[in-house]
């Protein structure tokens, strides 16, 4: 159940004044010009010094999975053809975990706002402690990788390679889930420097060990390593992802914030807090996963339309995901910045820095919908080296751009306004309308499907539902954005808002 914020029996602060009837002893925001959209207190300044470090970790991320898919399609049309498909299971398979993960990030927001340093760390470890929870998951997966390829009737050349690639990353995720706790214990504080500086050094490891194990390297007699396609690809990534967990893991254990947070002198359990964790993160990570499931049906659905559709449904989406990922990190720091503007009482600060990011996601992804449409070709530059039949997959790439610019925008709302309400506790909304979509667009998908009789029918009709479900979830978070229910919400104890004063050791 999400409880509410308390009466005090104070008028709620204006964005004109955010200080105006704050309780006694309460810290006011100092609103820099509050005409100057840039200037303001949660303006565009403020939103841009959050956000942009977590939009270029995410496109070091994107970019990343960018140059491996650029790199299987030089060695193999039907390794560029296995990866979507593989990877979307891996990531169905890691959301639930993964969302249940990231959601720490609103409790430790919501804490720092209200002031409550103290209890940052008891988050973390009882977040340790959810994730270590779902580890037997991925090790149980590893079993029997080819079975749910097997079952969708992918053709044999297809299934031995997704199911390598699948087997390799489900170690990988592992190491995913504990990085995304304490990546959460830098972003929930707004310390996103920290988080890009760590996300880029690794996302370009990944990449050279992506180039060396997928075709081979040799230095002279000594050192040499034979083309692993995929499978490199796959042991590129599980490296990155445990190499990028272990530097979190230090920078955590750093003496600041073993003095500052206690990190090592807080251990005893709270059954109380890990409730509230999972209550909160388990309904984040079920939307994860919903979708994921969704997107799941579709590729598995392309894939078995043959070769070039699943190729060129990778591309397109792999292109999209390159320009659009960073709007995650938007979101991101739109949830971090509703969780501390909630913990200190300012929820009319934290709808002005939703409609900031907005602003901002709308300008991003409209750019690239319009290049998308008049200039395709740019981003399928890189992709032909090596492959005899790209023409085909680039021509129909080039359609499936055009539904890519056509929901892109709608994304960008949906994505900005989930995060702007997860950010203060309204999870089970986004839950029930995450079932409500994704069965929508699975049954409506499947329905075609085998209504349809040709394969360019049943592509083109799976990314119009693409398309209908992103735009359905555009106009239901927005709605409920502006409802304001969200802003009586939170995820801390009730006590805790409006009060600074730090909890004793």
């Amino acid at each position: 159940m999400i409880t509410t914020m308390p009466d005090t029996g104070n008028p709620q602060p204006t964005l004109e004044s955010p200080s105006a009837g704050l309780p006694e002893g309460h810290s006011p925001l100092p609103d820099h010009n509050g005409d100057s959209w840039w200037n303001r207190v949660c303006g565009g300044r403020d939103v841009i010094a959050l956000a942009l470090p977590l939009m270029v970790s995410t496109f070091s991320y994107s970019l990343m999975q960018f140059c491996d898919r650029i790199f299987l399609a030089w060695y193999s049309p039907t390794a560029l053809a296995a990866v979507m498909p593989a990877g979307v299971m891996v990531w169905t398979l890691l959301s639930f975990p993964l969302g249940t993960a990231m959601y720490t990030n609103v409790f430790v927001a919501q804490y720092f706002g209200a002031g409550q340093n103290r209890r940052i760390g008891m988050v973390l470890w009882h977040g340790m402690i959810l994730a270590t929870l779902f580890t037997p998951v991925f090790l149980f997966s590893i079993l029997a990788p080819a079975l749910i390829f097997e079952l969708a009737g992918h053709p044999q050349s297809l299934v031995d390679q997704e199911a390598t690639y699948f087997g390799y990353l489900s170690v990988g995720s592992i190491g995913h889930i504990y990085g995304a706790v304490l990546t959460a214990f830098f972003i929930g504080q707004g310390r996103t420097v920290i988080v890009m500086v760590v996300d880029v050094s690794t996302a370009s490891l990944n990449v050279l060990l992506d180039w060396l194990f997928i075709f081979g390297f040799s230095f002279g007699s000594v050192l040499a390593l034979e083309p692993l396609g995929i499978r490199g690809a796959a042991l590129a990534t599980t490296i990155a992802l445990w190499v990028k967990t272990l530097m979190f893991l230090w920078l955590v254990l750093r003496k600041r914030n073993r003095r500052e947070f206690g990190i090592l002198d807080r251990f005893q359990f709270s059954r109380d807090l890990v409730g509230r964790m999972f209550r909160f993160g388990s309904s984040n990570g079920l939307q994860f996963f919903l979708e994921c499931l969704g997107i799941a049906a579709f590729s598995i659905m392309i894939a078995g339309l043959g070769e070039i559709p699943a190729a060129a449904t990778t591309v397109a989406i792999s292109v999209n995901l390159m320009v659009f990922v960073p709007i995650w990190g938007l979101s991101t720091a739109v949830s971090t910045m509703v969780g501390q503007r909630i913990g200190d009482g300012h929820p009319d600060l934290a709808a002005r820095a939703t409609w900031t990011s907005l602003h901002i996601g709308l300008v991003y992804t409209g750019v690239f919908g319009v290049a998308y449409v008049l200039f395709p070709g740019l981003f399928l530059m890189g992709h032909d080296a090596g492959a005899d039949d790209f023409g085909e997959i680039a021509r129909l790439t080039r359609i499936l751009l055009w539904f890519v610019a056509a929901y892109c925008i709608f994304d960008s709302v949906q994505i900005i306004f989930v995060g702007a309400i997860k950010g203060a506790g309204d999870t089970f909304f986004v839950v029930v309308i995450s079932v409500i979509c994704s069965t929508l667009f699975v049954i409506g998908g499947i329905a075609g499907h085998h209504a349809l009789e040709s394969d360019n029918a049943r592509l083109y009709w799976w990314w119009s539902m693409l398309t209908g479900w992103i735009v359905l979830l555009s106009i239901i978070y927005g709605t409920r954005f502006l409802q304001g229910k969200w802003k009586t919400m939170q995820v801390i104890e009730p006590d805790l808002i409006h009060s600074h004063e730090e909890e004793s050791p």
